[in-house]
């Protein structure tokens, strides 16, 4: 409900002590020089001054890890943009409207980024409007719905933004960057939860770790010895077909563990014990322990026989150097491995124990920064908006 505080500007109801700017009237917009050929590749060095394009932009921060970097004698003969503490870039080509601060200065870029330069607005509060609806809007807007959507430095002139006094701009800024924290806190953590398991995995399935109590020597078994392939004939459902809600999940060889549902009435059914399921194009592993339709080509179904505990066989799957072909079959790769396993379903049950509770302790954080993704959208809204006030 929109009340007296509140005024109509060209970009909705904002508050009244709130103006609506050009971002043009608030900061310099300074394009890569398009007059700049990128540098040749005797001309690209392993350290020196970074040149920053709009691949080296990844999660709102510039990645090193691939950077291009050329000589200060380079640098200093260009007539680009030379960067400074606090510039903006955003992306104009590709991943449009994508944006870093950055926190250095000397380094240059791309014709694909341009720079935002400002001292009259808070840089931080900037970046956050960047990121918001406010920025995809105007691009939507600017495209008209082309099938191949540009953005320019002097498109970004005309951009109109929500611009509360400084010292508020400063405090929402600070409390979205409060619970940016917490998502990187969040992170960092879940990275390091799945790097133990990496290591945990590697010492407890090779055998080269044993749990108390388990003494006896590891067999090694052929693909033919441990599973038993499960026709998907007629289980099979058209990417069209996948529903948001139903009966049953959905299940291919993308990255996702549920990627749709179904209401049909003949799912492949799912043994106590679980099935493994397989991307024959994709080299993907799931455990899956409960009744499921498969996606389109490429998904193959495996149950293992009575002697063997799924989840273990999963986990030493994933352990598998299967070789990339490439968008190829590699299930006769599978075929071919050798597996090596404890002969007693009591040794399998315990070491899948503890790797399943990293998974679920892995999992839960990863629901957490779900949850914190989602505030921080909700947040976005009210704050930009001044719905909701500091």
């Amino acid at each position: 409900m929109i009340t007296n505080n509140f005024k109509n500007s060209e970009i909705g109801y904002i508050p009244n002590d709130w103006d609506v700017k050009a971002l043009g009237e608030i900061a310099e917009i300074l394009n890569g020089d398009r007059s700049e050929r990128y540098p040749k590749d005797n001309e690209i060095c392993d350290q020196g001054v970074p040149f920053i394009n709009a691949g080296h932009i990844t999660n709102g921060k510039v990645d090193f890890s691939n950077m291009d970097y050329i000589s200060t004698q380079k640098y200093n003969s260009m007539s680009g943009v030379k960067l400074q503490k606090d510039d903006i870039l955003i992306c104009l080509r590709g991943s449009l409207g994508k944006n870093a601060k950055i926190n250095f200065s000397n380094g240059t870029v791309a014709s694909s980024l341009c720079v935002i330069r400002t001292n009259k607005a808070d840089v931080d509060y900037l970046l956050f409007v960047f990121n918001s609806y406010y920025l995809t809007n105007f691009i939507k807007e600017e495209n008209n719905g082309s099938s191949q959507p540009n953005l320019s430095a002097t498109n970004l002139l005309s951009f109109l933004l929500p611009l509360p006094p400084l010292p508020e701009q400063r405090r929402i800024a600070a409390a979205l960057s409060d619970i940016d924290a917490l998502i990187d806190n969040l992170d960092a953590l879940i990275d390091k939860k799945r790097l133990i398991k990496q290591a945990t995995m590697q010492q407890l399935l090779s055998g080269k770790k044993r749990i108390n109590g388990f003494n006896d020597k590891w067999v090694e078994k052929k693909f033919e010895d441990i599973f038993e392939t499960i026709s998907s004939r007629g289980k099979h459902i058209e990417t069209t077909e996948y529903l948001d809600n139903g009966k049953y999940p959905i299940v291919d060889q993308g990255q996702k563990q549920i990627i749709g549902f179904t209401n049909l009435n003949n799912p492949i059914k799912c043994p106590k014990n679980g099935s493994i399921v397989f991307g024959d194009h994709t080299r993907i592993f799931k455990f899956v322990d409960f009744d499921f339709y498969v996606g389109a080509d490429g998904t193959q179904v495996l149950n293992v026989k009575d002697s063997y505990y799924c989840r273990f066989v999963y986990y030493v799957c994933l352990m598998l150097d299967i070789p990339n072909t490439g968008y190829n079959r590699h299930f006769k790769f599978l075929k071919e491995a050798i597996f090596s396993l404890p002969p007693t379903l009591a040794e399998q049950s315990a070491i899948s124990k503890i790797l399943s509770d990293m998974d679920e302790e892995i999992s839960l954080l990863e629901a957490k920064k779900e949850k914190y993704t989602h505030l921080k959208q909700g947040m976005m809204s009210e704050l930009l908006s001044g719905r909701i006030r500091i």
